[in-house]
């Protein structure tokens, strides 16, 4: 009796990475659909238990709704109950995942801990994703106050510019 190849999806146990579950084939529950019902809220709070894919969700919607991840929607969405019926949202927006605990829990620097960690993702999504934007040049500066500067009221200051093309 020859063993039968194993055809079944892997379960993707520990992965929250919507797009990489479904272009390798990974066993996938479609909650899709509820896309088109978080649409008609205006803020959305989700509570759940560990483990219970608020990340994948959230990979979910970033997949959906990132203009840069447009181009590979058929891929990624073929076969899910949004990929049938898209909503006009669908590739609209620019997403900026943001990791809370990235960044330092120093008492007294989270203020500026969090700004310096948005500052960078922001340059860095900026830099790594040109073409989603009408950019032609990214200008960004940083400031950290020294230990005693009381020249600013908050603890940082930070400054980001855009310049678009005018060709």
């Amino acid at each position: 009796m020859t063993d039968a190849p194993n055809t079944a999806p892997r379960i993707p146990y520990g992965r929250a990475d919507f797009r990489g579950i479904r272009l390798d084939g990974s066993l996938y529950v479609d909650k899709t659909g509820h896309l088109r019902t978080l649409e008609r809220h205006s803020y959305v709070l989700f509570i759940r238990p560990r483990r219970f894919g608020k990340t994948c969700w959230l990979s979910t919607m970033q997949s959906y709704y990132d203009r840069c991840e447009k181009n590979t929607f058929e891929a990624v969405f073929n076969g899910t109950a949004i990929g049938e019926s898209p909503t006009p949202n669908r590739g609209r927006h620019v997403v900026l995942r943001l990791d809370f605990s990235a960044f330092g829990m120093r008492v007294g620097k989270l203020e500026e801990d969090f700004a310096y960690y948005c500052f960078q993702h922001l340059r860095a999504t900026l830099e790594r994703k040109p073409i989603c934007f009408p950019t032609t040049r990214v200008s960004a500066s940083w400031r950290r106050p020294l230990s005693g500067d009381s020249s600013t009221n908050s603890s940082c200051t930070f400054k980001m510019a855009a310049y678009h093309s005018t060709s």
